[in-house]
């Protein structure tokens, strides 16, 4: 079990490559694919807050997933690593009509992990970097709409 979650965790730690805006630096300047937040709260002031400011932000949230659920039986899962999944229908449709493989990388996701000593962390998608790689300015400067949200929601959970 900690094999996957090591190949886990460096796979969304691992720097990409691409085209990218002035924003995010220059071309073939690595940006992480994950970004990681602490967040002054427990873990269930962190969840509570996180959703109240997705839907602040007019996205729609899915059940809930652990994040072993599915990797281990249903009484060993850690249910102090959430992931909290969410979409905004309209960003969506148009983000898919100008780059349809911007599929593999949905739904839009935020994690919140309680280590042992009771830090909490939220992960979350760098999904202007992965736009990069698709290599498209027009999804490109949509994302950036979506960045922004992502990065005020952050905000809004961490200080």
């Amino acid at each position: 079990m900690k094999t996957w979650k090591i190949l886990l965790a460096a796979l969304l730690l691992m720097p990409a490559y691409g085209n990218t805006n002035s924003e995010l630096g220059s071309k073939n300047e690595p940006q992480m694919l994950t970004t990681i937040h602490d967040s002054p709260y427990d873990f269930d002031k962190t969840v509570l807050t996180l959703r109240e400011a997705i839907e602040s932000h007019n996205f729609r949230t899915f059940p809930d997933r652990f994040l072993e659920q599915g990797l281990t039986d249903e009484f060993s899962v850690n249910q102090r690593q959430l992931s909290i999944r969410f979409c905004n229908f309209n960003q969506l449709d148009k983000a898919l009509k100008l780059e349809p493989r911007l599929g593999v990388l949905l739904p839009c996701a935020i994690t919140v992990i309680e280590h042992e000593n009771g830090e909490v962390q939220l992960f979350a998608a760098n999904i202007s970097a992965m736009a990069a790689l698709f290599d498209n300015a027009p999804l490109t400067e949509l994302i950036g709409d979506l960045q922004d949200s992502y990065d005020d929601i952050i905000e809004e959970v961490t200080f």
